[in-house]
């Protein structure tokens, strides 16, 4: 497979991308690092989003091999879904995700039979995606075709932007770059990417223009989705509204309705925030997918709570709650056990770890029970009930889950000051650490990650910095290095936060994939100051 990712249009690409990160504020992580927000849900935004590991999910996922979140991002369940396709290819099961991986899934051995019917399959969902957009006509001119037949000004000098960076001329740099990756997919992520940006940047009708630019009619409808959420979460409400209401397909409507909700919910206007809520239980009443209905209404609760209405979160959890036993006669069916990890662990992510522990009994599939467990210590860490914690983990039964699991229950009790008893967390998770397959690389260096993690957010820099040393994966290093020298930095230690770039550059020598080390850079140096990012270009 030829390396387009290393070649000069994408670097500038992904130069322009990472400075609309510092530009924007569109990415969380340097937010997180300032405010010492470490919570799950910020720290899963932290790892490093690649495209391969992308699309590598969803094809995974198209051949009912891996069922997690298609986010280009790495974790356990993709690891495990990884090594059983390779197991079945004849390859090595070393679990890592990489070009060559993406290639043989594609075009390769048995994968190709797969990939003719997932080709057939995909055929009539971009069939019926099309359909949706061409029946409203503030989307129907997102399919005409002539927009995409752009190209890159091969004299175009970027070079006067970064000199002197405006989000105006980044996004127009990122855009000219993006014309020049010829490979669709990639190509289509990328458009989805800055159209994220454009709509943080509050340029609505830029980021539906570069939703225009996108081959793939699935991906226009996400975008569209991924627009009205990011102008959500940056509190343009109005706009998000008018981006929600284009989406065709019910389904990422609700999705988008969701994170409106919540902003309305946030800016206190509740009859707003209502209406919303109840547009997204008429149109989950419309899906006919039962599965997922669970965890859409579970991020609703969410959102609601985060506002400061727990109240109607909890109303939300108890009507799904009856929903999901009133209609099933089988307990133990797959989509019932789903439907009540999932409720179980919005209960817990609320806060409220005796209802989420109240749903366990009945949660006896492996992997949904393992879900449910590690957010219930969470919770119960939160609530400080740290012995509670220490058992929900332990029970815990693969020592890759029960690693992480302790290193998050260590974290939280070092944010709230309990010091003494985070050290004992964290001893177990070294100590499960220690337990892991050593086969499992990527699970091993996961968990010291976030073991590192949990020193750096109590101030342990040493212990952070020993700890993060011993991550064998070089992309999860080399970023846990760079949030370690950024809290040097803030606390004024300057020669020890160029120690640690300079470890991270080293570490980013040591990947192989000019993919993964230019986008684990792009996502390093959204916690820089614009001045050291520019400077590393």
């Amino acid at each position: 497979m030829p390396d387009i990712l290393s070649t000069k249009p994408f670097r500038w690409l992904v130069a322009s991308l990472l400075l609309l990160g510092i530009s924007t504020g569109a990415w969380p992580v340097r937010a997180a690092l300032q405010s010492g927000d470490f919570q799950a849900r910020a720290l899963s935004q932290l790892m490093p989003r690649s495209p391969v590991i992308a699309r590598v999910q969803f094809l995974l996922n198209e051949f009912d091999i891996y069922t997690g979140p298609v986010d280009g991002r790495m974790n356990d369940e993709l690891n495990t879904a990884v090594k059983h396709y390779q197991r079945v290819s004849g390859l090595q099961p070393d679990g890592r995700v990489n070009e060559e991986l993406l290639a043989h899934i594609e075009f390769k051995g048995q994968a190709q039979s797969l990939l003719a019917r997932l080709e057939e399959a995909s055929e009539t969902q971009r069939d019926i995606a099309r359909k949706q957009l061409q029946q409203s006509s503030a989307t129907r001119s997102l399919m005409d075709k002539d927009r995409r037949n752009i190209v890159a000004d091969p004299t175009r000098d970027p070079t006067l932007c970064y000199d002197a960076p405006t989000v105006a001329c980044l996004i127009t740099e990122a855009i000219e770059a993006a014309k020049a990756v010829h490979r669709r997919h990639f190509r289509d992520w990328v458009y989805g990417e800055i159209a994220i940006v454009q709509a943080r940047a509050r340029m609505p009708e830029a980021a539906r223009t570069s939703a225009g630019y996108i081959d793939d009619p699935r991906l226009i409808i996400k975008t569209l989705r991924n627009i009205a959420q990011a102008q959500a979460d940056t509190d343009q409400l109005e706009a998000a509204a008018v981006s929600a209401g284009i989406v065709p397909d019910r389904w990422s409507r609700a999705e988008a309705l969701v994170a409106l909700a919540g902003g309305q919910a946030r800016a206190g206007d509740w009859p707003t925030a209502r209406q919303s809520i109840a547009d997204v239980r008429t149109m989950l009443g419309e899906v006919g997918d039962e599965r997922p209905k669970t965890a859409l209404l579970g991020a609703l609760a969410n959102a609601l709570a985060a506002a400061g209405d727990e109240a109607s979160a909890l109303v939300i959890l108890q009507d799904e709650g009856q929903r999901i036993l009133y209609h099933s006669n089988n307990p133990e069916a797959s989509a019932q056990v789903y439907k009540l990890s999932t409720l179980s662990t919005a209960y817990s992510d609320l806060d409220r770890p005796n209802e989420g522990r109240a749903y366990l009994p009945d949660v006896k599939h492996a992997v949904q029970r393992r879900t449910a467990l590690i957010a219930l210590a969470r919770a119960e860490a939160r609530a400080a009930h740290d012995t509670l914690a220490t058992e929900v983990a332990s029970e815990l039964k693969e020592a890759r889950f029960r690693a992480v699991a302790q290193a998050d229950v260590g974290r939280i009790q070092m944010m709230a000051g309990r010091v003494d008893v985070a050290r004992g967390s964290l001893d177990q998770a070294d100590a499960s650490v220690a337990e892991i397959d050593p086969s499992r690389k990527f699970s091993r260096a996961h968990a010291i990650d976030r073991i590192s993690d949990a020193w750096l957010v109590g101030g342990f820099l040493t212990e952070s910095e020993n700890t993060a040393g011993q991550i064998g994966d070089a992309k999860l290093r080399a970023f846990a290095l760079a949030r370690i020298g950024q809290v040097n930095e803030a606390r004024g230690n300057a020669l020890e936060a160029q120690r640690l770039f300079l470890q991270m550059d080293a570490a980013a020598a040591e990947i192989s994939s000019s993919l993964d080390r230019v986008w684990m850079y792009a996502n390093a140096c959204f916690i820089w100051r614009p001045e050291e990012a520019r400077r590393r270009l």
